[in-house]
C-alpha cells in the first residue's frame, strides 16, 4: 500500500483548467505565440499532465504536456470577450446594428 501512496504523491497536478486561455512557449516554427483554449483534461503521460487545446483558427486539436505551456496574458481577448462586446457594445460606445435592433424590438413589446 506504500508504493501506491508514494506514486500518488509524485503525480504531478494539472496547473491549467478546461476553458482556460495559454500559449505554447516559444510558439510553433517561425509563427509569433499564438493562443489556445484548454478543451479538455487528459491523463499525465511519464508523470507530466496533458491538455487537449484548440486555436480558433486551426480545425484540429493538439494534445501537449504542460511544461510546454504557459497561462496567456489576460489583454488577449477571448471569444467570449468578442461576442459580449458585439452584443452590448464596448464601455462609452454602442453595441453592433443588429444588437442595437434586437433590443429596440423588445423595447417595441413592452
Amino acid at each position: 500500500m506504500k508504493n501506491t501512496e508514494n506514486a500518488r504523491d509524485k503525480t504531478a497536478t494539472h496547473r491549467f483548467a478546461v476553458g482556460q486561455i495559454v500559449q505554447i512557449k516559444g510558439g510553433i516554427g517561425n509563427r509569433p505565440a499564438e493562443t489556445y483554449q484548454i478543451t479538455a483534461i487528459l491523463p499525465p503521460k511519464k508523470n507530466s499532465p496533458q491538455y487537449r487545446i484548440r486555436n480558433n483558427s486551426e480545425r484540429h486539436e493538439r494534445v501537449i504536456v504542460q511544461d510546454l505551456i504557459d497561462l496567456a496574458e489576460s489583454t488577449t481577448a477571448t471569444s467570449n470577450d468578442i461576442l459580449i462586446e458585439n452584443t452590448f457594445g464596448k464601455p462609452g460606445k454602442p453595441a453592433t446594428i443588429s444588437a442595437r435592433r434586437d433590443n429596440q424590438v423588445q423595447e417595441e413589446r413592452k
